[in-house]
């Protein structure tokens, strides 16, 4: 990350100043180098070295979003992604040498964004606040209801998914949007552009692959047994064929 060439621009918004940010990251020069730049920006770092510190922190202080450097190892580095994401948003540096099935693995695992070193400061901060802010409003229909398929029930009001006899599945936002997305159109094809406007999905540096990240994440979540609910239509779109029931919520 080339965060020492660039000049910092601006100074940051009010919903973002005195945001926590963990960074993960076994470098030390790195781990200073973010630190001061997201102290610049009105960010507030907490960096530490590994995965058991990082866990003890999460669990300690309320945070905002983590930065996590991919070149601590790989594997743990993902697993920590896929513990931390749930939580809050998880965003990936590595350096040059990953290459884009990396990308798509790392982002499969659950990380928000991902940016490969070296990066300028302005276009690091940038991408950083994209992943702070808030979930835009959705606009869907005034009324609440309980959707069923297949095996699952999906409560509107307090977004949980939920499968009969089983404990309700943690979806993120982007998922809980998609699902409900499809739930709205079954057995409509629907073009990958109509799903990025709907979950209003940041595309980043992977473009078209963040929709088909976010589709895999959820087929892992509501496919079991070789139950295809998802199709994909090659070169259209995806079309979900269960049947869809609504009821009140309960």
């Amino acid at each position: 990350m080339n965060l020492n060439s660039m000049s910092t621009t601006g100074i940051a918004a009010a919903s973002e100043a005195g945001r926590r940010v963990l960074v993960i990251a076994s470098d030390t020069a790195l781990r200073k180098r973010v630190s001061g730049v997201l102290a610049q920006h009105g960010l507030v770092a907490v960096a530490v070295t590994d995965s058991n510190s990082a866990h003890a922190v999460a669990a300690a202080q309320t945070i905002d979003l983590a930065v996590i450097d991919l070149d601590m190892g790989a594997e743990s580095a993902l697993a920590l992604v896929e513990r931390l994401a749930p939580e809050f948003p998880v965003v990936i540096v590595t350096s040059e040498r990953f290459g884009e099935a990396d990308k798509v693995r790392g982002l499969e695992t659950g990380a928000d964004d991902y940016i490969v070193r070296p990066c300028g400061r302005s276009e690091f901060v940038a991408r950083l606040k994209v992943c702070l802010r808030p979930p835009l409003p959705v606009e869907r229909a005034p009324q609440v209801k309980t959707y069923f398929f297949a095996d699952f029930s999906l409560n509107t009001r307090t977004r949980t998914l939920t499968r009969v006899s089983q404990a309700p599945i943690k979806l993120t936002e982007a998922e809980s949007n998609l699902l409900l997305t499809f739930l709205e159109h079954p057995q409509s094809l629907l073009s990958r552009e109509q799903l990025v406007a709907e979950t209003r999905l940041y595309r980043g540096e992977v473009g078209d692959r963040s929709i088909d990240v976010q589709i895999l994440r959820l087929r892992r979540k509501i496919e079991t047994g070789g139950n295809a609910i998802i199709q994909t239509i090659r070169g259209k779109g995806y079309l979900f064929t269960a049947s869809v029931g609504a009821g009140p919520v309960g």
